[in-house]
């Protein structure tokens, strides 16, 4: 090294002293209900929530409500204002948090619903264009250190991937054609691209597509794995390419338990699903919460 950041060549090295602590760019999929919004937003309340309806965050303001001093000793938001007669380990009707909704100021979250029509029901929100409107705004903030937001969420990421495909087949006129792929796929890139440039986290929240075999009578092929599973997206070649530029990919697995159903995630890729984590902290299979495993591998989580 001939002086510090610099090589024998003479090229700026990246610093990687923050490497290990970077907040993570995340992907986790399951079948809906399984809680992958309520876990998120107990490592990431801080986030810009862009969501397809605004009951989305409802199971996360019910679990807050059961669980108050576990919201304050993390030190999380919440949708709800505190119920300032409520008290710790009280065993009465009194609820822990309001009806009244909190805003950022006062300790809320902040959320944003795109729709895909406007109220007429008749006329096409442009998702792509208000998004990347939206992502302009964040970045620059980010930069100018003026963001109140730590990352981003999309939830549901399957739904605003397939919004996506509609508006571009129908700025093309061609139903499926490889330019209109090629095009959502380029689109998707560039939005998992901002984790990198504005050091934040971002989340995306998918339903689950199962692994495809050829079921083809007589075909020479039959009965053999065509495509693994992972997070549902329109295509296999878009679902590879976001699956490698994320930190994390999940998939939530329920399972039957002596004491009930247990939550699981998978962290390791198998023969039949995606899944993976930047680490080497975390099994295979995790029976946990979403916070603890993150943090077990080692990401910041504000």
């Amino acid at each position: 090294m001939t002086k510090k950041g610099k090589d024998g060549l003479g090229l700026t090295l990246t610093d990687t002293s923050t490497m290990l602590a970077e907040p993570p760019c995340c992907v986790l999929y399951a079948r809906p209900g399984f809680g992958k919004t309520t876990q998120l937003a107990q490592c990431f309340s801080d986030a810009l929530w862009l969501v397809t309806n605004k009951g989305t965050l409802r199971p996360y303001a019910h679990w807050c409500m059961r669980n108050r001093e576990t919201v304050e000793k993390l030190g999380l938001r919440t949708l709800q204002k505190p119920n300032p007669k409520w008290k710790p380990k009280q065993k009465s009707d009194t609820p822990a948090y309001l009806a009244e909704m909190r805003t950022w100021e006062e300790g809320g979250m902040a959320m944003k619903v795109i729709p895909e029509f406007m109220p007429d029901n008749k006329t096409r929100v442009d998702n792509r264009t208000l998004i990347r409107e939206i992502v302009y705004r964040f970045s620059s903030a980010r930069q100018e250190g003026t963001c109140p937001y730590n990352g981003l969420v999309f939830d549901e990421g399957t739904e605003f991937a397939r919004r996506f495909h509609a508006e571009m087949e129908a700025d093309s006129g061609i139903k499926g054609g490889f330019a209109v792929w090629t095009a959502l796929e380029d689109y998707l890139r560039w939005l998992f691209q901002v984790p990198r440039g504005a050091d934040c986290f971002m989340g995306f929240l998918c339903h689950e597509r199962a692994p495809k075999y050829d079921d083809r009578e007589g075909s020479p092929t039959a009965g053999q794995l065509q495509y693994v599973g992972g997070p549902s997206l329109p295509s296999g070649s878009i679902r590879g390419a976001l699956s490698g530029i994320c930190d994390v990919l999940l998939r939530g697995v329920v399972r039957p338990g002596l004491d009930g159903p247990k939550r699981i995630w998978q962290t390791q890729i198998s023969r039949e699903w995606d899944s993976k984590i930047r680490s080497f902290n975390v099994d295979a299979e995790e029976e946990t919460n979403l916070r603890e495993l993150l943090t077990k591998a080692g990401y910041r989580l504000s």
